[in-house]
């Protein structure tokens, strides 16, 4: 492998991260862009954190089952920070919508299996706060094996579709075109606005926005 020509750090970035591209593009110039190594990394093989912050009532309540007991001292607050991991049988943080899976075809309704929602305490040390981890909704202990490492949360990272172009989709190539808009309405969007319903009160479906961790 070709070592960056500049530092990725100042870059902004992570060695991982350039390590990662590097593989996509010679996959993509080879002709097999869904062809590339995917453990060329150690840390790829540890579950995937996300950060969250307890921004809203709403997001706070999914520490009920860790603060529930505890003194205040001990407790995930307010405006605190959290983390959330991917589960294995699902996207319950990377995709809000469950699909119902079915054993066999039969009268009446289909049956689901329940989505687990993990989640830990911050910690520095991703090791601690994976062994910390809790479905939010039962309170249930996380075995590290339920959840989904930076691997396999990455695998289809490269071709998700490019919704502001033309020619964007997952399985095009080729030079993107600019779409072309015309605006039929306006609307204030950002971080608070986006919470607040339409007579005021605090929208309970909206969450703060979740920023990936980093493997190394």
């Amino acid at each position: 492998m070709i070592a960056p020509a500049s530092d990725v750090h100042e870059l902004g970035g992570r060695r991982w991260q350039y390590d990662r591209w590097y593989h996509l593009i010679l996959g993509a110039l080879a002709g097999t862009p869904d062809q590339f190594p995917r453990d060329y990394h150690t840390a790829l093989l540890k579950p995937a954190m996300l950060r969250y912050g307890a921004t809203s009532p709403a997001m706070l309540r999914w520490m009920k089952a860790l603060n529930t007991g505890k003194t205040y001292d001990d407790q995930v607050k307010p405006y605190g920070f959290m983390v959330g991991f991917l589960p294995r049988a699902g996207g319950a943080f990377a995709e809000e919508w469950h699909a119902e899976l079915v054993e066999e075809v039969r009268a009446g309704a289909p049956t689901k299996e329940k989505q687990v929602r993990p989640i830990a305490p911050f910690d520095s040390d991703p090791a601690k706060a994976v062994g910390k981890a809790f479905d939010r909704e039962t309170g249930r202990a996380i075995d590290p094996s339920e959840l989904r490492t930076y691997r396999e949360a990455l695998a289809s990272y490269h071709v998700s579709p490019e919704e502001k172009f033309e020619n964007g989709g997952p399985a095009d190539t080729g030079p993107t075109v600019r779409r072309h808009l015309r605006i039929t309405r306006i609307g204030l969007i950002g971080k608070e606005a986006n919470k607040v319903g339409e007579a005021g009160e605090e929208d309970g479906e909206s969450e703060a926005v979740a920023e990936f961790g980093s493997p190394d």
